[in-house]
């Protein structure tokens, strides 16, 4: 009986492992299936990165070669209107076109094309057919198969420049070319750069964006942009070989992205195959085996103190939530053996109450979760506690959690410098009003302050952490009209924003491998220069304007000559004339003074009737008068003509004065005007002509008479001011205004004011007396008050101006 059972539980045991293997082989199946799904899914997902990366890569190239494009037509327009402007400027002032043309170092040919001039049959055939062209549909640039042609028009005149195509080439890689198409009904347009590219453009049609692989598998990347919207079309291509260290590293990486999820699955397949013929019974561990567990203990000790030594320490949590079991760092940290228990509601002693308080709500959630990860402040370390619920079932049953606790002290410290370092670095980067952004050392973005968003109007969805350089470059060039390198430093260039701002872009590495973008707005400069190149121009054509004017400035010259040639013959006339009325009307004047003044005194006997003797005596001071009058106008003559001259010598001023006192005081007293003399007992000598210093204080003087009512006062003042003398004449007439002071100097003008005392004379006193004191090295001063009086002062130098500078 018992052999039969036994037999029937072989039997039965049979069985179900053959069920169990057949079950087994079923989930292999579908496990397979399964996994050919996936790869399948994986290559797809592949295939579609790939293209995509392929496609992203096309456009930020493509993207490149348009603002590459862009700034090239942009600085032909500039150049033509340097062009125009040096034309305009050379044709105004007479200089020919081919002047004009060796002044410009990069243009090989000028010539006019409407009306057509005779330098246009220098250039080749199918560059003149295009220049007609451009002529006759108002294209300002085109292109011919061995020129790029430039028209300039100045006034109704249009001119063509020509500047070789090859010249462009230095300027590309060896791996672009350009196309230039002028459209249909054209001439043909031309090509410059690599032959190889060319070939390829010969053989599609590039008036397109497009991106493609020939037969070598090389990638050609081609865009164009047409001309202020006009037929002008400008394509470039860049070509790249697929399998550089770029791409070859990219197939690795997604053959190693398809090859690691294959072979993870394919060893899971082999492993449960390897499963099927069912599990061995677990042998019972040996007497080696149970002392290599002692060694593992030993072991694992000797790790519990290496961990507490680095930072490291271990923890745990009994099954029923209650007590803490500690070693290693932590252990340490405390101040406990390692191993020590605390109970959990006694942890404040030891991790303070608010980290006590935390960390046993973490330990009632970690129990549930079976996980716990989170940063302690215990005693001023930081611990970041990691733990996990145990696997093992026996383990289990005595602790709910276990895991690792690190001092991460110094990392927070350090992360805290970091913080506070980046905190300042941000704030000293968004107070700063020039545009600055930050990268990393693979050109992505870390950090950018307001000033770069708002200078280039980027908004917050192109401006995020880990965007890439190319990309915020495209961005940028949208709003961008014209960018172009700087000529000394590569690294730096310009930009014209649409909106009109300018600004100078400058990108360096720091020391870290970061780079720096900083952005300077060079608006006002540039306006700057503007405005400079305008007033050169401007400065230009009045140089034109000028040496136009030079011929008519010598034939006013030339009549200037004539007309001084006049005027000196009109002076020398007028010399002539004043020599002969100082002769001829002196000698009877003095003849018709003597002998009327005999008949007034009565030499020879009485008249007989009184009213002969009154009637010499009328003759007598007209005769006189009219002399004086004649002596005034002679002496002006020879001042204004420079003939007059003055024989200087030291003289007391005080005798000249006198003398002039006392030559006038008759009149005076006729009007019973009190005339004195006031001067000190010190007064300096000077060098002076006593003759015209007698004459300066009797015109002075006479006025004074002349317009001082009868019963006033005239008061002659001689004292020292400092290196002159000064000779002033106070009378109480009837004064002068303020109108008339500035022009009393003046021949021939008398104050208006002083007409009503009706007395005659050629206003000619206070001029010759102006001028006396002049030649003498003086200066003459005169101050009036309307029925108050005047006061005229001669201020005359001790020393004359020759003699100082003989001295010296």
């Amino acid at each position: 009986m018992k052999t039969n059972n036994g037999h029937k539980d072989a039997m039965h045991a049979g069985a179900q492992s053959t069920r169990a293997q057949s079950n087994m082989s079923t989930s292999l199946s579908r496990l397979s299936f399964l996994t050919g799904v996936f790869l399948t899914i994986q290559i797809g997902i592949l295939g579609v990165k790939g293209w995509d990366d392929i496609k992203r890569e096309s456009e930020l190239q493509q993207a490149r070669l348009q603002t590459n494009m862009q700034s090239m037509l942009d600085r032909y327009d500039l150049q033509r209107d340097i062009i125009g402007d040096a034309l305009t400027v050379g044709l105004n002032s007479g200089s020919s076109v081919l002047e004009v043309e060796s002044q410009i170092s990069s243009v090989q040919r000028i010539f006019r094309i409407s009306p057509e001039g005779s330098r246009a049959a220098l250039t080749d055939e199918q560059t003149l057919q295009t220049a007609r062209w451009m002529s006759e549909n108002g294209v300002t640039i085109g292109a011919s198969s061995s020129n790029l042609l430039i028209m300039s028009t100045v006034g109704r005149t249009e001119f063509i420049s020509t500047i070789p195509l090859h010249q462009l080439a230095s300027d590309l890689p060896q791996n672009e070319a350009l196309r230039f198409s002028m459209g249909q009904g054209a001439p043909q347009g031309g090509s410059v750069g690599s032959q190889d590219v060319i070939g390829w453009l010969d053989r599609q049609d590039v008036l397109q964006d497009l991106t493609s692989f020939d037969r070598y598998w090389v990638r050609h990347t081609s865009t164009c942009v047409a001309h202020n919207g006009g037929p002008l079309q400008v394509c470039q291509v860049q070509t790249e070989p697929w399998f550089t260290a770029l791409g070859t590293g990219a197939i690795l990486l997604y053959s190693l992205l398809f090859l690691s999820p294959t072979l993870a699955v394919l060893s899971l397949l082999g492993a449960a195959r390897s499963r099927l013929g069912g599990a061995k019974p677990a042998a019972k561990p040996s007497k080696k085996q149970k002392v290599t567990d002692a060694g593992f203990a030993e072991a694992s000790e000797g790790l519990t103190r290496l961990a507490a030594n680095v930072g490291v320490g271990s923890w745990k949590i009994d099954r029923n939530i209650q007590s803490l079991t500690v070693s290693g760092a932590l252990a340490k940290s405390l101040n406990l053996e390692p191993g020590s228990d605390i109970p959990l509601n006694a942890l404040e002693p030891y991790f303070g109450a608010q980290s006590a308080r935390k960390f046993v709500n973490a330990v009632a959630k970690g129990a549930v979760d079976g996980t716990l990860k989170g940063t302690l402040n215990i005693r001023g370390r930081h611990f970041e506690f990691r733990a996990l619920r145990p696997q093992s079932r026996t383990v289990a049953d005595q602790i709910a959690l276990e895991g690792i606790a690190i001092d991460v002290s110094d990392r927070r410290l350090l992360e805290e410098r970091m913080r506070a370092s980046e905190m300042r670095l941000r704030n000293a980067f968004e107070g700063f009003s020039m545009p600055i952004a930050l990268w990393d050392d693979r050109k992505r973005l870390m950090f950018w302050n307001p000033a770069f968003a708002k200078a280039f109007a980027l908004d917050d969805e192109v401006l995020r952490p880990g965007v890439s350089h190319d990309i915020i470059n495209v961005e940028i060039s949208r709003a961008v009209r014209f960018d172009r390198a700087t000529e000394d430093v590569g690294e730096e260039r310009e930009v014209l924003m649409r909106d009109g701002r300018w600004f100078h872009l400058a990108e360096r590495e720091t020391s870290g491998g970061l780079m720096l973008t900083i952005a300077s707005d060079i608006s006002k400069l540039k306006n700057q220069q503007d405005e400079h190149l305008r007033n050169e121009k401007k400065l230009k054509r009045l140089i034109s304007e000028l040496e136009r004017s030079e011929g008519r400035a010598r034939e006013f010259t030339r009549k200037y000559a004539e007309e001084k040639t006049k005027a000196e013959h009109a002076s020398q006339a007028k010399g002539s004339f004043l020599a002969n009325m100082s002769h001829e009307l002196r000698t009877p004047l003095n003849a018709i003074n003597g002998f009327s003044e005999m008949l007034v005194k009565e030499i020879f006997g009485p008249l007989g009737d009184e009213r002969y003797k009154s009637y010499a005596q009328d003759i007598l001071l007209s005769g006189q008068h009219l002399l004086d009058m004649i002596n005034d106008i002679l002496d002006m003559a020879k001042i204004e003509s420079g003939k007059m001259t003055i024989n200087t010598k030291p003289i007391d001023p005080v005798e000249p004065v006198d003398a002039a006192i006392r030559m006038i005081r008759r009149k005076a007293d006729e009007k019973n005007i009190k005339l004195e003399l006031v001067h000190a007992d010190d007064v300096h000598d000077i060098e002076a002509d006593h003759r015209a210093v007698r004459q300066m204080v009797l015109n002075l003087v006479s006025n004074a008479i002349k317009f001082t009512r009868d019963d006033g006062q005239i008061t002659v003042t001689v004292a020292n001011e400092k290196e002159f003398i000064s000779i002033s004449v106070k009378d109480t007439g009837v004064g002068i205004s303020k109108d008339d002071l500035p022009r009393l100097a003046n021949p021939f003008e008398q104050a208006e004011s002083n007409q009503d005392m009706n007395h005659n004379g050629t206003g000619l006193g206070l001029a010759l007396t102006r001028s006396l004191v002049e030649l003498h090295g003086g200066r003459f001063a005169i101050d009036s008050e309307l029925n108050v009086g005047t006061t005229v002062t001669l201020y005359l130098p001790v020393q004359q101006p020759d003699e100082d500078i003989e001295a010296a």
